[in-house]
């Protein structure tokens, strides 16, 4: 009998604690929803101010939905830029001179290209060997990259992509 009595003691207290670990994390969770609604009130409030978080160099706060709108701003940024290139246009162009309306795709020296792509197969068989990218090494293999020409550039992002889905090398765009 007195077993049953110690046991039904310590089963009382562990549902308590289960029942108070319960309140905890659904305290939490109402905290974290509030925050959530603080910030979409913020944006609502403000949509071109940039909330806080984006203002830190942590890369731990960014998400799908913060890169989205960093991308929108900066092309409304250049959109913007081109209105005013283009509303600083000579008359003549804008008549139809023989002057292109297009901007002229920038100059890629043949030698340079080529000794980028060397040190980006480099470092992705370099990769490759170890199994593993961190996030230091992609945002830098990333900046190499953006110095190929278009078609260079997507071929390498190709290889990059590959060798990721396939579990070559372990890491996160």
């Amino acid at each position: 009998m007195k077993w049953l009595l110690t046991l039904s003691a310590i089963q009382t207290v562990l549902l308590a604690m289960l029942g108070l670990h319960a309140l905890k994390l659904d305290m939490r969770a109402d905290d974290i929803a509030d925050s959530v609604e603080r910030l979409d009130m913020q944006m609502a409030a403000a949509p071109n101010a940039a909330p806080a978080q984006w203002t830190q160099s942590s890369s731990a706060n960014v998400d799908a939905d913060n890169i989205r709108a960093i991308i929108r701003e900066e092309l409304e940024r250049i959109a913007a830029d081109g209105a005013l290139q283009n509303s600083a246009r000579p008359a003549a162009t804008a008549q139809g001179s023989p002057q292109s309306a297009a901007a002229p795709a920038p100059a890629y020296d043949k030698t340079q290209t080529l000794m980028t792509q060397a040190a980006i197969d480099q470092d992705l068989d370099r990769y490759a060997k170890r199994g593993a990218i961190s996030a230091l090494e992609m945002d830098q293999l990333h900046a190499k990259i953006a110095e190929l020409p278009p078609e260079a550039r997507r071929a390498a992002l190709i290889r990059l992509t590959k060798a990721i889905n396939s579990g070559e090398i372990k890491g996160q765009f």
